[in-house]
């Protein structure tokens, strides 16, 4: 299931990237910068997404933050995806770069692409299906990153804990031990009167 979802992904990345062709966003300089574009694009997909039609399934997600640094400087720029979940980066130098999506990965999982056209395979990632991956820029050239992001949990939080048959009560034993229950009960609820008796009698005894 992995590999299909990692062919689907790669066939769609190709297509995404003809798709793009030399779209742009507004121009991000630094100093000394070059001519190279990183083109960013965020899909959100399903909770707990198994399958393998990332371009039918998986949705674009504007308004998230994305930042893009040069790693072993102080050079960063940030924006936010726009309506079909793409930001580009322009007047960027060859280097080695950083690139963070603004989506904690605590309650998702991610799958990470990047690649330029006329590239037949993908472009080796640092931390790759992360939150945050890391890969080289070339000069002159424009890079497209996709991220997939894989919600675990839309709301984040714990599953209920299932109610067991034959009881009513969550998390308590099913059909045949309810009884037992039922006695363990009954002894301590005996156990209990029985005490306050002898805690009253040597209260009146002293």
């Amino acid at each position: 299931m992995v590999r299909m979802q990692r062919a689907a992904i790669a066939v769609l990345f190709a297509i995404g990237l003809l798709a793009i062709g030399g779209a742009r966003a507004t121009a991000q300089e630094n100093a000394g910068a070059g001519a190279s574009t990183i083109v960013t694009r965020v899909f959100v997909c399903p909770v707990a997404y198994t399958g393998s039609d990332f371009a039918g399934d998986c949705e674009p997600e504007s308004g998230i933050g994305i930042t893009v640094a040069l790693d072993e400087t102080e050079f960063a720029v940030s924006d936010t995806t726009g309506a079909d979940g793409t930001i580009g980066f322009q007047g960027l130098g060859e280097g080695a770069y950083t690139i963070t999506v603004d989506i904690p990965g605590d309650f998702a999982d991610f799958v990470t692409y990047c690649g330029a056209p006329g590239e037949i395979e993908p472009r080796p990632l640092r931390g790759a299906n992360t939150n945050q991956i890391g890969v080289d820029v070339r000069a002159d050239e424009e890079l497209t990153c996709s991220f997939y992001v894989i919600p675990v949990d839309a709301r984040g939080e714990p599953t209920a804990e299932p109610e067991l048959p034959g009881t009513g009560v969550p998390g308590a034993p099913a059909d045949g031990l309810a009884d037992e229950w039922l006695i363990l009960g009954l002894l301590t609820a005996i156990a209990s009167v029985v005490t306050g008796i002898l805690l009253l009698t040597r209260r009146q005894l002293s």
